[in-house]
């Protein structure tokens, strides 16, 4: 006779056995952006910026400089080629490992073409972390 089936919600998460699943992906993704939207948002920013100097808005003409210079910042940075792996442990992004009791839940998704990893953690701050 056949053995009982166990509830999937009874399953001890030591007792499953699997192969790893390892891929390697860039950290993030990056967007191909023309000349027309960086002329834009310096335009947008130069004139934030002249019209808060000229309210004599100082707080708020360092605050849309500061988003200027983020905005730049964060463009300049290129992903690093990171190494992911879900083995019977749990989910490890680069030298960061997730245990499962750490995870509320993750799923695989498809988005023009490209696969995608979703985690959602059961840590209060962090945030649901789509992975490709």
């Amino acid at each position: 006779m056949d053995e009982p089936i166990e509830p999937l919600n009874q399953i001890q998460p030591n007792r499953v056995q699997f192969e790893p699943i390892i891929w390697q992906a860039e950290e993030f993704e990056t967007h191909r952006r023309g000349w027309a939207w960086y002329l834009t948002t310096i335009l947008v920013i130069v004139v934030l910026v002249a019209y808060t100097v000229y309210t004599r808005q100082w707080l708020l003409a360092g605050v849309v400089g500061a988003a200027g210079l983020v905005l730049y910042l964060s463009n300049r940075m290129r992903p690093r080629m990171m190494e992911y792996r879900i083995d019977p442990s749990g989910l490890s992004i680069g030298n960061r490992i997730f245990t499962f009791d750490q995870l509320k839940s993750f799923w695989f998704y498809t988005r023009e073409s490209q696969v995608y990893l979703n985690l959602v953690s059961v840590m209060r701050l962090m945030p649901s972390l789509p992975l490709n």
